[in-house]
């Protein structure tokens, strides 16, 4: 049984011995909470634009990767054509000029291990003079390129010869004449 003298009154708002660490009952409408709730309007929009500028850089740098690797073949290529199409002019332009150790040196080094120097020069002697020529066509393919020449001899018709390229073993940009020598 409880007696009177053991329970206390409190008014309410204040706190008493039951409420003790809990903070007091805030009075009437209009009172702040504790915390503030995030705002809610405008972050998803924000969020969308993000998200779309994010997708467009993503697109412009992909689209300007792969301008940047096509112009890279491209390039490549074309710079195979042109050094393949001076190789083969240096190579007969030394051989109208009658310059066979320098018509030797732009052989590969296959041909060069086949045929000698002296061998190449006494060949060469044989032939017929170039009295003139023109590189008409480079063609690629996966290993070696192909280019085309029309040679006119002294004394003789003038003759198509395509010579096979391939790239210098140096490392250079180089094309070696290997064949026909």
């Amino acid at each position: 049984m409880t007696t009177t003298s053991d329970v206390t009154s409190t008014p309410p708002g204040s706190a008493g011995p039951a409420g003790a660490g809990v903070p007091p009952v805030p009075p009437g409408p209009g009172v702040q909470p504790p915390f503030v709730a995030p705002p809610t309007d405008g972050s998803r929009r924000r969020r969308w634009i993000a998200g779309g500028l994010a997708a467009a850089a993503v697109l412009v740098l992909c689209l300007g990767g792969a301008a940047g690797l096509g112009a890279l073949v491209v390039l490549t290529s074309r710079v195979i054509n042109d050094e393949s199409r001076v190789s083969v002019e240096k190579y007969l332009t030394a051989l109208q000029a009658a310059d066979y150790d320098r018509a030797y040196n732009l052989l590969c080094d296959s041909l060069q291990n086949q045929v000698s120097r002296a061998r190449f020069a006494a060949e060469k002697r044989e032939d017929a003079p170039i009295s003139g020529f023109e590189v008409t066509e480079v063609k690629q393919r996966s290993n070696d390129v192909l280019v085309t020449a029309r040679i006119t001899y002294a004394g003789s018709p003038t003759q198509t010869i395509t010579y096979t390229l391939v790239p210098d073993e140096q490392g250079t940009t180089a094309m070696e004449v290997c064949g026909p020598y």
